[in-house]
């Protein structure tokens, strides 16, 4: 039997530091996180189900699983070369892709922790 010990936060964090990040949504919905790497300074959302059947993390049934999970989520990570530009990128209310998470309360407090950086 396999046990499943990652999260999607310790998953992001094999890759780059978390400045910050936060849960939109309740048994289902997305984390969005603002990281610092290599790369330089990125965002991250990843999409979580509430249970096993609609949750890829949680599905997995091997570390084989998790590991293929985390690299494609990895990848997904929307790199800028510096913490400016990722700030003005999540602060900038025309990104269309950004909109959809204006509707949940998390993403305010998610842009209150952005800016403080």
């Amino acid at each position: 039997m396999f046990y499943l010990n990652d999260t999607y936060a310790t998953l992001v964090e094999k890759k780059a530091e978390i400045l910050a990040h936060e849960y939109l949504g309740s048994y289902q919905g997305d984390v969005v996180f603002l990281v610092s790497g290599t790369e330089g300074f990125g965002l991250l959302v990843v999409g979580y189900g509430s249970c096993s059947g609609c949750d890829a993390l949680e599905a997995c049934e091997s570390q084989e699983q998790v590991d293929e999970i985390s690299e494609t989520i990895l990848e997904g990570i929307k790199w800028f070369d510096t913490l400016q530009e990722a700030k003005d990128y999540i602060l900038n209310n025309d990104i269309q892709e950004l909109k959809w998470y204006a509707h949940d309360a998390a993403w305010a407090s998610f842009i209150d922790m952005v800016k403080e950086l």
